[in-house]
């Protein structure tokens, strides 16, 4: 449909590669520059690294700021205060702020 892909993760690179790269995924190392120019950003991991993620950093980078947590890793109260919309999986959503 025209969208652009990108992903990253800090422990399936290597192993998930061989799968998406022919598919047009474009792999990055680095959850920032996945972020990079992004309209929406999933989250499909638990990593330490997502849940701890710089939150403005991310808004800063990114072209909108929403996000769908489908690991519900992240804090929709720290969302809301950086002015991102935010989706999980069986909680409220948050609309920006």
């Amino acid at each position: 449909e025209g969208a652009i892909v990108t992903a990253t993760d800090p422990k399936a690179m290597h192993t998930a590669a061989p799968i998406l790269k022919p598919r047009g995924v474009k792999l990055v190392e680095d959850m920032y520059e996945c972020a990079r120019d992004a309209e929406v950003l999933v989250i499909a991991t638990e990593w330490s690294e997502y849940a701890n993620a710089d939150l403005q950093k991310l808004a800063d980078v990114m072209r909108n700021r929403i996000i769908f947590d489908g690991r519900n890793i992240l804090s929709p109260a720290n969302l809301r205060a950086v002015g991102f919309e935010y989706h999980s999986v069986g909680r409220p959503s948050v609309e920006e702020a």
